[in-house]
């Protein structure tokens, strides 16, 4: 029988993993005995008092230097016997190359208030000592760890012979003639690392609990790093490991180990017997083992490797660019850096002591997409620019006119990439040229990347690409994108797709002769999708649907050179869309490159813009620039309607130019000129009617006519002549509606007739005749909203009905009735405002009803809940002057509510309050008289005020 005798040392404390040990070698000796071979322990509970008159530990270190193996456990604290004991140990393997010596640290959960200090520095000083030797403690957390770590040391000693002892006659290689590591090496950790704390746990629990992992993102996310990371911290853990660069294929790559194992490839014929041998040979290795797989980057690739290397227990960590190719569970998206992260990575090779450096390297970042490889390229290259003065300012603005690639600007970089590429130095342009392989893409695969580099990166919905780029084949589209989002050239969560800021701009950068063709396809598409009838959308329900293809037209349109008509409506589109949503700076600046665009290709068109822009700023508040634009376009007006007598379309413009100039001389309240132009507009509506009397449009335009000059008589104070007109108009309207009853159009119009007929009758105080036509008003509002619930102006329309008998109920005394008829308006609005909080319309409705519903609990006395929606009022005001501080409209009603607020206070006698408010207010309307002297109404507010804040 052969003996072979193991010392085991440990403290106290680990009283029940030396059980769990002693058990676990007499199940082995059950085994073992079967060969003629016995596993001798000796552990320190097995020693008595009178074994020795000397000391016990002298006892000890006789068996010990007797021992063939010397086993030591130790945890939170390496007594002094316990190191005698393992000096001895030591001391003895010197002499005799034996005992062979095994040290388990137990890295388990302890309560950190039941440390001792002198005997936690006993462990580390212990831990110190070990490593100046040269000698790795095995951490294990718990018995099992530790009794199949010992169990597989066996193994490979019994196998390798090295206690003299074969348990087979079968010839095997010695382990400690297999290198620990069985590559060529692998990447060094930069000196620069920083974070990833969490992703390295979590890389350490996924591997340990499911064996595989893969860990994706795309190209330069940092994934190789955090791999050399892992492998960096926890290379004691592994008996052996691999490191493979797979760009060019796995299976080729694990071929390389061949050597290191022993093996000779060239006995063996097929390729799949030379990956059996090699799987073989690593099956019999020790455990644990690793094998990083480093850019794995083709799903065939790893579909070939699953299958020749299933069952392989070893701990396998790919990095790819891939994702979905493995079940869910084995893979792992690595996210960029954190900002902070980001700025200190990027300082580590460049740092600059200026004003605006902090700010500049946050856009570079933001720019980039915090893409860890390029944060280190162009910092390590800004680092060499710098010693000719170049600034990171200097690199933004190349990038604003190049992109990414720097050309004669670009230096020889070394990186961990680079090796990998077997470059020794690489310029930053020659990484983005490997690292970006366009020319590996099929054309069709291509031709996808370069629409979606024209969107903005972010997430797009599978079936807003479908709308927006029209594929033939639908469902191949799709599974051309996900093609692309498993080779790693977009990111996806199977419902969406995104295209990363870098490789957006490598796209474009390799394609600038597809871009301009390519976006104007977008561009015509787009179109469909935000086409403007002038009013709203023709093709999509509300403003809210729009905004993902405006978000996108917005981007195509920097990537447009060429001045064309779907360019100059998309421009135009984007206006309208823009001004709908209240942000009229954006409106604007669309506007005035529709007007860029087809002042040079269509002067029709050119005056439709002109008339946009005086709108836009009659909006703002600015008149006398508005007044210049519709001036401008009456003229123009003129022009083409001259030099083409014939066009119809040319004579409506005309038309349209006279209602401009008399409805912004009606805003200033100069009713005179206001009432010139509009009387010119009916002249000109008349014409084109007799014209053309089976004209929708001009029948409707004629009904508008009188509108306008209803509007200005019934202010004028002559409702006589206001009534008759608002009966023209109503009369008109009827028409349209009975020609054509499917018309909403049509239907609105008569609604708004309904709605100036009763605000007459209001004025004049014939309740009951008010009564009828609002009752009919709401009804015809409703119909129409029940009809297209999608309407945004359908639905205001249903608030305005139920403002107006309001009106009627508060003139009559109802003040219960009227205030439920406020409470639906102001729910109604509120309803259209969560959906459209951008709506500079919407808010101004909500504004206005807060401040009926202020009015009537005014009326009421009860000043408390007038104060609370004045105040609301006043808060939604606020908002909408900072989001739109041109707009005179909005200024005025900020004016306003400051005005409500303080009567309220002068209710409640605050009289400080009050004033407060009313300076408020007054400054306003000062700024607004300064600004607009010809609006005569806010002069007439001013001396209101004042009045009230008298001393």
């Amino acid at each position: 029988m052969n003996t072979i005798k193991i010392f085991l040392a440990s403290s106290a404390e680990l009283k029940d993993d030396r059980k769990e040990f002693e058990e676990f070698i007499g199940r082995e000796n059950k085994l073992l005995q079967q060969k003629g071979t016995f596993l001798h322990l000796d552990i320190w509970e097995d020693f008595i008092d009178a074994v020795s008159a000397t000391r016990l530990q002298d006892e000890y270190n006789k068996k010990i230097q007797a021992a063939d193996i010397f086993v030591m456990l130790f945890f939170t604290k390496v007594g002094m016997y316990t190191s005698e004991e393992f000096d001895n140990a030591l001391e003895q393997f010197k002499k005799a190359e034996k005992p062979l010596i095994y040290t388990y640290f137990k890295n388990a959960d302890i309560k950190f208030g039941s440390l001792n200090r002198k005997e936690a520095n006993s462990v580390w000083d212990f831990q110190e000592k070990l490593k100046a030797l040269g000698h790795f403690q095995t951490a294990y957390e718990n018995d099992s760890e530790l009794k199949l770590h010992f169990k597989e040391q066996l193994d490979e000693l019994f196998a390798s012979n090295l206690l003299g002892i074969s348990l087979d006659s079968q010839e095997v290689i010695p382990a400690w003639q297999i290198p620990k590591c069985l590559s060529a090496g692998q990447p060094s950790v930069p000196p620069g690392f920083v974070g990833r704390e969490i992703e390295l746990a979590d890389v350490k629990k996924k591997l340990e609990t499911y064996g595989l992992l893969m860990i994706n993102s795309e190209g330069g996310m940092g994934k190789t790093t955090l791999a050399a990371k892992y492998l960096n911290d926890r290379q004691q853990y592994y008996k052996h490991y691999a490191w493979l660069f797979c760009d060019k294929g796995i299976i080729e790559q694990m071929k390389t180990l061949a050597a290191s194992l022993h093996i000779d490839l060239g006995q063996n014929k097929s390729e799949d017997e030379q990956l059996l041998v090699i799987k073989t040979a690593m099956q019999n290795l020790p455990r644990t083992c690793l094998l990083i797989l480093d850019n794995a980057n083709e799903p065939k690739h790893i579909a070939a490797f699953q299958q020749l290397f299933d069952g392989l227990q070893w701990h396998i960590l790919l990095t790819s660019r891939c994702q979905q190719v493995l079940p869910k569970e084995n893979e792992y998206t690595l996210n960029h850096l954190n900002e902070e992260h980001a700025r200190q990575f990027f300082k580590t090779y460049h740092d600059e002591k200026t004003p605006d450096f902090e700010s500049l390297l946050g856009k570079f970042l933001a720019g980039i997409g915090y893409n860890t490889l390029m944060i280190e390229l162009f910092s390590k290259n800004l680092h060499e620019l710098s010693a000719i003065g170049e600034t990171l300012a200097n690199t933004l603005e190349q990038f604003s006119q190049k992109g990414l690639f720097l050309g004669e600007r670009s230096f020889e970089i070394k990186t961990a990439y680079t090796g990998n590429i077997h470059r020794e130095a690489a310029t930053t342009d020659q990484i983005l040229e490997v690292l970006y392989d366009l020319t590996k893409l099929e054309e069709a695969e291509k031709r996808i990347l370069i629409n979606l580099a024209l969107l903005p990166a972010e997430n797009h919905l599978l079936s807003l690409l479908t709308e927006v780029l029209i594929p033939d084949n639908k469902i191949g589209f799709a599974k051309q994108l996900k093609a692309l989002a498993q080779k790693g050239w977009l990111g996806t969560d199977t419902k969406s797709y995104r295209i990363s800021p870098v490789v957006q701009q490598i796209v474009l950068a390799k394609n600038t002769g597809s871009i301009e063709e390519i976006a104007s396809n977008l561009v015509m598409n787009l179109n469909k999708k935000l086409v403007h009838d002038g009013v709203s959308l023709v093709n999509l329900g509300t403003y809210t649907q729009a905004r993902p293809y405006a978000d996108m037209a917005k981007f195509v349109t920097a990537f447009l050179h060429t001045d064309n008509f779907d360019t100059g409506l998309l421009f135009l589109y984007l206006s309208d869309y823009y001004k709908a949503i209240g942000s009229l700076k954006a409106s604007l600046k669309n506007l005035s490159a529709a007007t860029e665009i087809f002042k040079k290709i269509d002067q029709e068109n050119y005056a439709v813009c002109i008339e946009r822009l005086g709108h836009l700023y009659q909006q703002q508040g600015d008149f006398k620039t508005a007044l210049r634009y519709f001036e401008q376009y009456n003229e123009l007006g003129k022009t083409l309607s001259e030099a083409n007598p014939q066009s119809q379309s040319l004579k409506n413009g005309l038309a349209i130019s006279y209602e401009k100039l008399g409805t912004i001389y009606h805003q200033q309240g100069d009713l005179k000129k206001a009432l010139k132009y509009f009387t010119q507009y009916n002249d000109s509506c008349k014409i084109l009617f007799d014209a053309y009397p089976n004209s929708e449009t001009q029948k409707n335009w004629l009904a508008i006519s009188y509108l306008k000059l209803g509007d200005v008589y019934q202010q004028q104070g002559d409702l006589k002549t206001a009534i008759k007109y608002f009966e023209l108009y109503h009369d008109l309207c009827k028409e349209l509606v009975d020609t054509n009853p499917k018309s909403e159009s049509h239907k609105s119009g008569l609604s708004i007739s309904l709605e100036r007929l009763g605000d007459i009758y209001l004025d004049q105080h014939d309740f009951k005749k008010a009564l009828i036509l609002f009752d009919e008003y709401k009804n015809l509002c409703n119909e129409l909203y029940e009809a297209n619930p999608q309407s945004e102006a359908l639905k205001f329309g249903v608030a305005v009905s139920y403002e107006r008998l309001g009106n009627i109920y508060q003139e009559q005394g109802d003040l219960k009735a009227a205030l439920g008829l406020y409470q639906k308006e102001t729910d109604l609005i509120s309803e259209m405002f969560k959906e459209n909080p951008h709506s500079e319309d919407i808010k101004y409705g909500l504004a206005s009803s807060f401040e009926r519903l202020g009015d009537t609990y005014q009326q009421q006395n009860d000043y408390d809940n007038a104060l609370l929606f004045y105040e609301r009022q006043k808060d939604v005001c606020r908002q909408m002057t900072e989001d739109n501080p041109y707009s005179v409209r909005v200024q005025e009603g900020l004016a306003d509510s400051y005005a409500n607020v303080g009567n309220a206070f002068i209710k409640l006698n605050k009289v400080n309050e009050a004033r407060d408010n009313f300076e408020q207010a007054k400054k306003i309307l000062l700024k607004l008289t300064k600004d607009v002297p010809e609006a005569v109404e806010y002069m007439k507010k001013l001396q209101r005020l004042k009045e009230k804040i008298k001393p």
